[in-house]
């Protein structure tokens, strides 16, 4: 892949979707740590999807997930932090630009990038 291509959506959310994030342990937990500095990186990079979709329950149900996903994050647990991206994009479009902004503002500062 080019220096500047940007990567399309599935390819950004397969940085986290790692098979070898699933067994808890140290080693992976530090891979999983890499992979959400690489997947905040490529995130910032996108533009938020131009139609709306509709979230699976409210409008900000997308909360929960980032309150989880922080706690995650402050508790250095990054293989369930992405595990709790995964439960967010299942529910939720994350490319929208509610959800797209908050989560990166979740991870930049999280990584202070």
């Amino acid at each position: 892949m080019g220096v500047n291509k940007r990567m399309d959506e599935k390819e950004i959310m397969n940085i986290i979707r790692q098979p070898s994030l699933l067994e808890l342990n140290n080693q992976n937990n530090l891979l999983a740590k890499e992979a959400l500095i690489r997947f905040t990186k490529e995130l910032s990079k996108c533009k938020p999807s131009k139609k709306y979709s509709s979230p699976t329950f409210i409008h900000t149900s997308y909360y929960i997930f980032l309150y989880l996903l922080k706690k995650e994050l402050d508790n250095n647990n990054y293989i369930r932090a992405c595990s709790e991206i995964g439960s967010l994009a299942y529910r939720d479009d994350i490319f929208q630009g509610r959800v797209l902004y908050n989560l990166s503002d979740v991870l930049k500062k999280h990584f202070r990038m």
